[in-house]
Parts: structure tokens; sequence; C-alpha cells
């Protein structure tokens, strides 16, 4: 009994330890003022068209300030864009949110991955994530995503790439579940409207836009099957092809078959219009 309270006092010892010397290696970085650390997140905040929540938190190091480069592996680099447990479980929604939407390779992170799958993108980059871990524990999370979604102002390519990685955490249904079904109509019509405006955006950039397109249609075909849409559900029975698209995402689907994107967008429009 003595050996077992002996092996807790030193493993809460070294837990204590562990911790303080993880915040003194954090409290090393240089302190910016919110204005200054607007400079590291600029397109970040300016993709979103919305205020930065109150209580956002401040990444200690980011690419572009003097540290970042002093940092001497990828193992530290994600220590430092690692929130406290204490701050974020103290957090709005809405900077949980922010927390992720300012990680360097937020934006990125559809093409950082060699998959063809949407899903699969969103478990290799989310998953194993603890303020992504923590957006699922908040109630209103999909209203929150909703609200930002609906307040971007895509005019440059790069505000399409935080709308993608954006659309890849609408995509799942543990956000969809929190929304009502009349929710879910008007956030399937504002993506079927932002196909077009990506369209215009890219091409005055001379991008292709079908790369952008991708996460909308993976995004409507899960909020109709979120929604238990009976024509949906029916092309997925019947269409086995359907239902793997509506499982994993496999944007291949989108790119060799223009019969695939059509049908998604005549149900799409179907579910919009239905009473």
């Amino acid at each position: 009994m003595m050996k077992k309270i002996i092996l807790l006092s030193i493993s809460i010892l070294i837990g204590l330890f562990s911790c303080n010397s993880e915040d003194e290696w954090l409290n090393s970085f240089q302190t910016l003022d919110d204005e200054q650390y607007a400079f590291y997140v600029a397109d970040a905040l300016e993709a979103m068209n919305m205020p930065r929540p109150v209580g956002s938190y401040n990444y200690p190091c980011l690419p572009g300030m003097l540290a970042w480069k002093d940092l001497k592996s990828s193992e530290e680099m994600k220590r430092v864009l690692r929130i406290p447990k204490k701050i974020l479980k103290k957090q709005s929604t809405q900077a949980v949110i922010q927390a992720l939407w300012e990680l360097p390779d937020f934006p990125m992170y559809y093409y950082l991955s060699s998959s063809t799958y949407l899903q699969n993108i969103v478990e290799q980059f989310f998953f194993n994530d603890e303020t992504y871990q923590e957006l699922t524990k908040r109630s209103d999370a999909g209203a929150c995503l909703a609200e930002r979604y609906y307040r971007m102002n895509i005019t440059k390519t790069r505000h399409a790439f935080y709308n993608n990685s954006l659309q890849l955490l609408l995509s799942q249904h543990i956000f969809l579940d929190q929304l009502s079904s009349r929710e879910k109509k008007q956030l399937a019509k504002e993506m079927m409207s932002r196909i077009e405006v990506i369209r215009k955006v890219l091409k005055a950039e001379s991008e292709k836009p079908i790369m952008s397109e991708l996460p909308i249609y993976f995004c409507l075909v899960r909020i109709m099957a979120n929604s238990k849409y009976t024509p949906m559900l029916a092309w997925m029975e019947e269409d086995e092809d359907a239902s793997n698209f509506e499982n994993g995402g496999d944007t291949l689907f989108i790119e060799t078959d223009s019969h695939f994107p059509a049908k998604i967008l005549e149900l799409s429009t179907n579910f919009i219009n239905e009473k």
C-alpha cells in the first residue's frame, strides 16, 4: 500500500514539473499585444469578415515571427501551437473556432493531404487536435460554424482556402446534428450560391475553381443525408457511388463524372424548395 502511495506521489510531482516546464517554455516567447499579433494572422482575420472573438488565444509563436526559425523540430512547432487546456475550456465557442482558424496550415488542409477523400482529410488534420476535440463538446458549435460561414465575403482566392476548411468542419454530422431542419436548408442554400461566387473569384485570379467547389458538394450531400431527405436516401440506396461519396467524400466522383455533381445540385435545389 505504501509503495502505491509513493508511486502516485512521484507521478503527481512529475506531472506538476512537466506542466510548470511547459508553461515556462511558452512564456519564454515575446508577448505581443493584439494589434501586433494581428499582423501575423492578417490573412485569417481578413477572410473572416467578422470581429475577432473576445478571449481568442494568441499563439506564442507563428511563422514570420523571429522565434519561429529558432524552433528545433516539428514537435516544438506543434507544442507552440497547442492551447493550454485550462485556457481552452474557458473560451467561448467562437474563440475555440478562432484558434483553429489561426493555425498556419488551416486554410491549406485540403491541399496538404494526398488523399482524395475529404473525410480522410478531416480525420487527418482535426480529429487528434485538442482544440477540435473541445469544439465537439460544445452544443452551439454547429450554429457558430454556420454563423462564421454566412459572414464570409469571398473576394480573393485565399478566402476560398479558408472557406474550404470551414466547409470540412461543417460537413461533420456531429455539428449538423445541432442544426434544425430550417437551418440546414438555409445553409444548403448559401452553399449553392457560393459555388458561383467562388468560380468568379478564382477565374479572376486564373485559378481552377473545381478544387474549391468539391467541399461544397460534400457538404450538400451530408446536409441532405443528415436531414433524412428521402430523395437523397433513395439515391444512396440505388447508387453505391452516392453512398460512398456521403461516407468518405471521394472527390474523384465529382471530377470524373459531370452527371454526379449535376445530380447533387438537382437534389439540393429540390431539398431547399421543399415545403
